[in-house]
């Protein structure tokens, strides 16, 4: 154990010096707690604030886009219905409800913190859809019109020309998919990193507790007993010294004192 050289100094400051270090080091171990939990609260506001809401806003978005494309395969499944103006209508309603959601999502997933990876395969994906939703008012148009129309001759001719609408909705809508694959892939990727960054903050946290505390209980323990050994050595000389004189009567011997303390 490595000796520690301490100042004559009293046995109440030796004592006093001993405690003082004590509540160092527990502070010492505290300060790294403080700072672990820390870095791992830091790591988890990420994931709350950043990461979930943008996974929620990237659910939302898949989700309008589907029942854009679900209100417009039902408008496509009634051709040779003559007497559906209203769920023409109805189908109409729904995708302009489901675009105000959309464009809400979007917004919001905008605003979210993105990893580099986030924001290329976000740019990529944002181009695709804006792309296709400019056709997609091609055909709400059409579909308005339908819902208008009650002439069953005019209904083929519309028909014909949301067909024609409708297959270049399908080409851009595939762009959209492809690269809505993309940003998912983007935002797993991220969301992965973000909960390793939190573990490994949870890891090094303990690992520097653990260290800090190990250190201080060395360092208090080497101190410790140098301030004992200080106590009991002089005390054992000072017994030999009394049981010299009881057996050599000789009253001109004097215990050693190698401090000024106590």
């Amino acid at each position: 154990m490595p000796r520690i050289k301490l100042p004559s100094l009293s046995l109440k400051l030796k004592l006093s010096f001993l405690v003082l270090v004590s509540i160092l080091a527990l502070a010492l171990v505290g300060l790294g707690g403080w700072s672990g939990i820390s870095r791992v609260g830091q790591a988890l506001d990420v994931l709350s604030e950043h990461k979930l809401p943008a996974s929620i806003q990237l659910g939302t978005i898949r989700g309008q886009i589907a029942v854009l494309l679900q209100a417009s395969l039902e408008v496509a499944t009634r051709e040779q219905d003559t007497t559906a103006q209203s769920s023409f209508k109805k189908a109409l309603d729904s995708k302009r409800e489901a675009r105000k959601a959309l464009e809400v999502a979007v917004k919001e997933y905008a605003a979210q913190e993105l990893s580099v990876d986030e924001q290329t395969a976000w740019q990529a994906f944002d181009k695709a859809l804006q792309a296709w939703l400019k056709v997609d008012d091609q055909v709400n148009e059409v579909i308005n019109e339908l819902g208008a129309n009650t002439d069953e001759d005019m209904q083929g001719t519309l028909f014909g020309k949301f067909k024609i609408r409708i297959f270049d909705w399908s080409s851009a809508l595939e762009i959209v998919n492809r690269t809505q694959t993309a940003l998912v892939d983007a935002s797993l990727k991220a969301n992965q990193a973000a909960r390793a960054q939190s573990a490994e903050s949870e890891r090094n946290a303990v690992k520097f507790m653990l260290w800090a505390f190990g250190l201080a209980v060395v360092f208090t323990l080497a101190l410790a007993s140098r301030i004992v050994l200080g106590i009991t050595r002089p005390l054992g000389a000072l017994r030999d010294a009394i049981v010299s004189i009881a057996q050599q009567r000789d009253f001109t011997r004097r215990a050693p004192m190698g401090a000024q303390d106590e």
